[in-house]
């Protein structure tokens, strides 16, 4: 199964209601969202992207960690909250691991996850999504 994490924003608004869709995903804004899931038929993010497309309508934007692609640690499964954020860590020596054991005793994280390089340096952007 692959897991993924991260957010993604939306053309319109989405006017099902979220807790039908069976995937935990927390309303960010009426057009922003942050899901985690595993998906045994997620190969890339062009099939998170038809996943979510077919729940939500269009997506303009997404920032989704796919752990076959990134580093990617689920620290909880408790979508319970409500302010949601996210922190990026971007700098010449970056690394995942001593990001994720820094905040790992944190109740507040639902993940930590490579994202992207970094234009700057090059190097992977670790991001922590913390929900209060």
């Amino acid at each position: 199964m692959n897991i993924f994490a991260g957010n993604f924003l939306t053309e319109t608004e989405f006017k099902g209601t979220i807790s039908d869709i069976d995937f935990d995903i927390i309303e960010i804004s009426p057009k922003n969202y942050f899901i985690m899931w595993g998906h045994e038929e997620i190969q890339n993010q062009s099939d998170i992207q038809k996943l979510l497309e077919s729940y939500f309508w269009k997506i303009s934007d997404m920032d989704i960690s796919l752990d076959s692609e990134w580093e990617l640690e689920i620290l909880t499964e408790s979508t319970e909250g409500e302010s949601y954020e996210c922190v990026s860590f971007e700098w010449p020596n970056v690394e995942f691991s001593e990001i994720l054991e820094r905040f790992s005793d944190s109740w507040d994280i639902l993940c930590v996850r490579e994202t992207w390089l970094s234009e700057r340096y090059g190097t992977k952007i670790v991001k922590i999504d913390f929900l209060y």
